[in-house]
């Protein structure tokens, strides 16, 4: 009897392995498929191959820096003047990054819109391929992928808070409504700790929503995912970069 229930437990616990075995092949033979060319803002290199993602939160802290030397009114003023130019700080951003016949819209209160075009590099023959295989309906693949962007861009400043900016992008077409991607990022006077004075604290957070068709399998969902956070990520970093320039444009 108790030879029967060990065999049990043994079959039961291999038939797990096994199923732990299938999933990581799985996701390794999805990671070729979709290896170095799904992207968003035309960020996405090469390196996703055999790398297994995790799922995450919606939303995740992506860059935490110190910044000394900020003149944080100044960047302040900047994001809240009635006109936004290619030299604005958000707008310059998205360019670098690839947005062509930026828009920018009027600001109502502590909102303004954005519209443009992007380059979002999604390999639809791949992520067919594994749709296919999954038994999923998915879109025939696009003859651009330069799409239509509407963003929403909420910049508010407080004293105790500092600056903090919430913009959501959402793409527009037959097959990426519902592809949104939020991005925060807060800008924290005196946020070096205790004695450090003039420094300033960049905290940077993102997340993305996808399709319904996306949804449908958890392995195409899960590697977009990890493309669009890395490129959040980068994005990150860019601003970083450009803050960092506004402390040496300051200097005397």
């Amino acid at each position: 009897m108790a030879g029967g229930r060990s065999g049990r437990s043994c079959k039961i616990a291999g038939q797990k392995h096994w199923h732990l075995i299938k999933q990581q092949l799985q996701l390794v033979a999805l990671a070729f498929l979709l290896n170095g060319s799904i992207g968003f803002f035309s960020l996405f290199g090469p390196g996703i191959a055999g790398q297994i993602p995790v799922r995450k939160d919606a939303s995740k802290t992506l860059l935490v820096s110190n910044i000394v030397g900020l003149d944080q009114r100044a960047v302040a003023k900047e994001l809240l003047s009635e006109e936004w130019t290619e030299d604005t700080l958000l707008i310059k951003l998205l360019m670098q990054q690839g947005a062509q016949a930026v828009k920018v819209q009027p600001r109502v209160g502590h909102t303004r819109g954005l519209d443009f075009k992007m380059h979002i590099g999604i390999p639809w023959g791949k992520v067919n391929m594994r749709a296919n295989i999954a038994g999923i309906s998915s879109p025939a693949e696009m003859d651009s992928n330069f799409v239509d962007v509407n963003g929403k861009i909420r910049t508010v400043v407080r004293s105790d808070h500092g600056i903090v900016v919430n913009a959501i992008y959402s793409c527009h077409g037959r097959y990426l409504q519902g592809l949104t991607i939020n991005m925060r990022f807060v800008i924290r006077p005196n946020g070096c700790g205790s004695g450090a004075r003039d420094c300033s604290k960049l905290l940077f957070s993102g997340g993305v929503s996808f399709p319904s068709w996306v949804q449908q399998d958890g392995l195409i969902a899960r590697f977009m995912e990890l493309g669009f956070m890395r490129a959040e990520k980068m994005y990150g970093q860019a601003l970083h970069s450009e803050l960092q320039r506004w402390t040496s444009r300051q200097a005397p």
